[in-house]
């Protein structure tokens, strides 16, 4: 199902709910998502994807949708659908049983759904919305056409000629 079983993967995703709250938690993974491709494991798969699609908002997005089974193997299937305003969706359809009895990783999902939002560097939100037999979930991105100039520095990392190695390498 995952690299690590949600069986015994849960406890950690339950038990930052539990700290954090929600809120917080679904922030922390957000935060998390946008160090993590910056990390040879996500970085490499994130920039060589850059390289091939563009950095566009619609692009980043795509790339989440792409680069989904990688990490969340067999636990839904995310779609990408375009809305006639251009406001992309991304729905996650036949959310395993493992993932409904363990429903707090929709809050982690909600919270990589809006690091992928940071890393398109636009001003916006990401709604999340969650059946209520939790059987499908929906991302909606939300996004002005202006790019956020705060995240400027979040977007040259995927510029391969300006990355540089981790410090002690």
């Amino acid at each position: 199902m995952g690299w690590i079983s949600i069986e015994d993967d849960h406890w950690t995703v339950d038990a930052m709910v539990d700290i954090f709250g929600q809120e917080r938690a679904i922030e922390c993974w957000r935060q998390v998502l946008i160090a993590l491709i910056d990390r040879p494991l996500l970085g490499n798969f994130f920039s060589s994807m850059v390289r091939v699609f563009g950095l566009s908002p619609i692009s980043v997005v795509r790339l989440l949708v792409k680069g989904w089974p990688l990490v969340y193997r067999e636990l839904c299937d995310p779609k990408l659908i375009a809305a006639a305003d251009g406001q992309p969706t991304i729905r996650f359809e036949n959310i395993a049983p493992a993932v409904r009895r363990y429903s707090n990783y929709l809050h982690c999902w909600h919270g990589v759904c809006r690091g992928y939002a940071a890393i398109a560097g636009v001003r916006g939100d990401v709604t999340f919305e969650v059946a209520d037999d939790l059987t499908w979930a929906e991302a909606r991105f939300f996004w002005e056409d202006e790019r956020d100039e705060a995240t400027e520095p979040t977007l040259r990392r995927y510029k391969p000629s300006e990355r540089t190695p981790p410090s002690g390498r």
